[in-house]
């Protein structure tokens, strides 16, 4: 599995859209991580997603907490789906799940 995170800004501006590969990606201000997000409400390192085969989950590493679909979740794993809305600082990302073979070259 890979995933995609699509910034969510306002109607008719999806913002940007950040490949996720299988494994862990970092999320954060810092311009060394995976995702780097211009928030200054978002720490240098925010959170990591880890993407297996069958499951994608984040981790809060951050000093202010996220949320995932509405919840809060500082300091903790939560687990997401295709469609979780992830809220980091001021920045809405939507997660989406990609299956593999749904890839060009199936890699």
């Amino acid at each position: 599995m890979r995933g995609v995170l699509v910034e969510y800004r306002a109607p008719g501006d999806p913002g940007r859209v950040y490949s996720l590969r299988g494994g862990r990606n970092r999320l954060g201000r810092d311009d060394d991580r995976d995702v780097v997000l211009d928030d200054e409400r978002v720490s240098g390192e925010h959170g990591i997603i880890t993407i297996t085969e069958d499951r994608a989950r984040y981790l809060d590493s951050s000093s202010n907490g996220s949320m995932v679909d509405g919840q809060p979740v500082i300091g903790d794993v939560a687990e997401l789906r295709s469609g979780s809305v992830l809220s980091l600082g001021g920045t809405s990302l939507v997660f989406l799940l990609v299956p593999v073979a749904c890839l060009p070259g199936g890699a």
